[in-house]
């Protein structure tokens, strides 16, 4: 799994190294910010993605957030969408699983405790579950989480 964002331009050249043998990169160019014309904050909260493909990741899930990160190219499933660009690329490479996420907002508290209309920690959970091998350290997702 691979999570991106919130950087000056070049940041990806290293993670792109590594997503590179899977057919998989980020973009150059920062999208998504949660500021209206750069400049003018928008109820300092982050940009809803809520265009999902099913896919055991987002199973449940109907938004999360993401400000400022960068968009996910290549080969692999494209599972969330937002603003007209690709959020998250799910991809089987046998025998393991590879995930990139185009921001990485998603690992801060605040989009646990103050977004009670994201699903963050089933977010993580799905995520989790889907790259850890099928017979290896599976945890059932708890149902409180799924809401």
């Amino acid at each position: 799994m691979t999570l991106i964002g919130y950087a000056a331009r070049g940041e990806a050249a290293n993670v792109n190294q590594l997503l590179a043998p899977f057919g998989m990169s980020y973009g150059d160019t920062p999208i998504l910010r949660k500021v209206n014309n750069l400049t003018v904050p928008i109820n300092n909260l982050t940009v809803p993605i809520t265009d999902w493909t099913p896919h055991p990741i987002d199973q449940g899930v109907t938004a999360v957030g993401v400000d400022n990160g960068y968009e996910v190219l290549g080969q692999g499933t494209i599972i969330a969408r937002g603003g007209g660009y690709n959020v998250g690329n799910a991809q089987e490479v046998l025998p393991g699983h590879v995930f990139s996420w185009g921001d990485e907002w998603i690992t801060y508290d605040s989009e646990w405790q103050q977004h009670p209309d994201y699903q963050i920690e089933l977010f993580w959970l799905n995520a989790i579950k889907w790259l850890t091998a099928a017979n290896k350290c599976q945890v059932a997702i708890p149902p409180t989480i799924v809401k």
